[in-house]
Formats: structure tokens, sequence, C-alpha cells
């Protein structure tokens, strides 16, 4: 018959590979000397992934296409999905500015904040939203970049979208 001590051993190891194999349970540092619990590299490794997110940061994932019209400008909408990424919206300072949002038909109530003003958006329809307003950057810092976030409130909390913008200045 093997020692009491083998077959503690063996007990130990047993349960480590378990707990290693989960990746979830923790260790004590009694058992195994110099071991580091596994949840935390997991969580370390998340959290350093999390800083490196893409523009623009989203919370909770929603499935949102964004229509914006820089309505002095000339140029077509620019539109966007999201989840995703996009590059700074140019809009020009003073501009009449027309965003249009399709959401979840959830979707409670939509409002916009540019940094100097929040307003809401009119719902058209069950998950249709618009807004048309006068971009104002009042911010007078020389930096020409900025961001629209946009907050939505459904039954399960509030999300928000940030599209960055990149302002220009008429001279």
């Amino acid at each position: 018959m093997p020692e009491p001590s083998m077959i503690n051993r063996a007990l130990i190891l047993g349960s480590a590979a378990v707990c290693v194999s989960l990746a979830g349970c923790s260790i004590s540092q009694q058992a195994i000397p110099n071991a580091k619990p596994v949840a935390a590299a997991t969580q370390q490794a998340a959290s350093n992934s999390r800083h490196r997110a893409p523009v623009p940061r989203e919370t909770g994932l929603l499935p949102l296409q964004i229509s914006i019209t820089d309505l002095n400008s000339g140029r077509p909408p620019s539109r966007f999905s999201f989840p995703g990424n996009t590059a700074p919206i140019e809009i020009v300072n003073a501009s009449e500015v027309l965003i249009e949002l399709e959401s979840p038909k959830s979707t409670k109530r939509v409002s916009l904040d540019t940094g100097s003003v929040t307003t809401e958006m009119a719902q058209v329809s069950p998950g249709h939203w618009r807004v048309q307003f006068q971009y104002l950057n009042l911010h007078n810092s020389g930096d020409r970049r900025a961001a629209l976030k946009i907050n939505l409130v459904q039954p399960g909390g509030t999300s928000q979208v940030s599209l960055p913008v990149l302002i220009i200045h008429d001279e």
C-alpha cells in the first residue's frame, strides 16, 4: 500500500490539474508554492485588451445604423454600422447637421451629447430616430478633435456610442 503522503500528493496534483483545466479555480498557495492563480492572468489579459479598444467605444453591443449629414458641406451622408470602427467624421463648425439612427425597436429614448449641448432625438417610428441641429464646438482650444456621444435608453439599461469628430474651422 502506498504511503499516505504519496496519496496526498497525488490528490493535490489531480486537484491542481482539474483546476487548471477549468481555468477558474484558485489553488491554495500552500498546496503548490509559487503558483499564480490562473484567473488573475486571464483578467489581466482581458484588461490589457480593453485599453486597446478601437474607436468608437461602445458600451453594450447594440446593432445600430447611423447616418450623419453635414448639410452645409454638400457631401453625401456618412453611414456607420455598430458595433464597428469608424474614421473621424468631418463636420464644419457652426454647420447644420442631420443625424438619423436605426436602433433596436425596444429603444425607449435617445439623446445626443455634442460636448457643448445635449439634445433629445425625435422618434420617427419604432427604432428610427432623428435630430437636426447646428453643430457648435464652443471649446476654442485649437484642438480639432471632438466626439458625438449617442446615449440609448433600453429596457435593460443605458448604452453609449462615441463617434470621433474632426472639426473643420472656417477661417
